[in-house]
C-alpha cells in the first residue's frame, strides 16, 4: 500500500488505533488494517488529498479533501458515500467534532480565506469569510 503513490499527503488512525488511512500525491487514499499490514481499499480522488480524518464515533467512516473543491465522505472498505462542494479552489484542511446530540459537525479550511461548515458530509450548511489582512 502507498509508496508507489509518490508523496503521503496526511495519514489519520481511528480511536482504537486498528485502521490507518494514507493519502498520497498520486490522488488517492489507502485503508490499512494495522493488526495485519494488509491493504483493504485504495480510494481515487480527483486531485492529492491533503487531510483526513475519522469521522467522530465511527471506526468504519471517513473523510478527506485535497488540492481540489470536494469533501469527500468515504466508508473504509472503499466505498464513496457522499462528495460535497466546498467553497475553496483547494481544500487545504479539515477538523471534526463529535456533538452532545450525538451528531458532529466539520469545518474545511482552504486557499480561499474560507471556513465551510458542514453539520452532514453531503451538503455544507455555511460558510465563514475571514477578513482580509489591512
Amino acid at each position: 500500500a502507498g509508496g508507489s503513490g509518490g508523496w503521503c499527503g496526511c495519514v489519520a488512525t481511528d480511536a482504537a488505533e486498528t485502521w490507518l488511512v494514507a493519502g498520497w500525491g498520486d490522488g488517492f487514499l489507502c485503508s490499512i488494517d494495522l493488526n495485519t499490514l494488509g491493504s483493504v481499499a485504495c480510494m481515487p480522488t480527483a486531485a492529492a488529498p491533503l487531510a483526513c480524518t475519522f469521522e467522530p464515533s465511527s471506526d468504519f467512516h471517513l473523510m478527506s479533501v485535497g488540492a481540489e473543491t470536494g469533501l469527500y465522505h468515504w466508508r473504509l472498505t472503499g466505498e464513496l458515500e457522499t462528495r460535497a462542494t466546498c467553497s475553496s479552489p483547494s481544500a487545504l484542511g479539515l477538523a471534526t467534532m463529535r456533538m452532545a446530540n450525538g451528531g458532529h459537525v466539520t469545518a474545511v479550511g482552504g486557499s480561499e480565506g474560507t471556513v465551510d461548515i458542514f453539520c452532514d458530509p453531503s451538503y455544507c450548511a455555511f460558510t465563514l469569510s475571514l477578513p482580509a489582512e489591512a
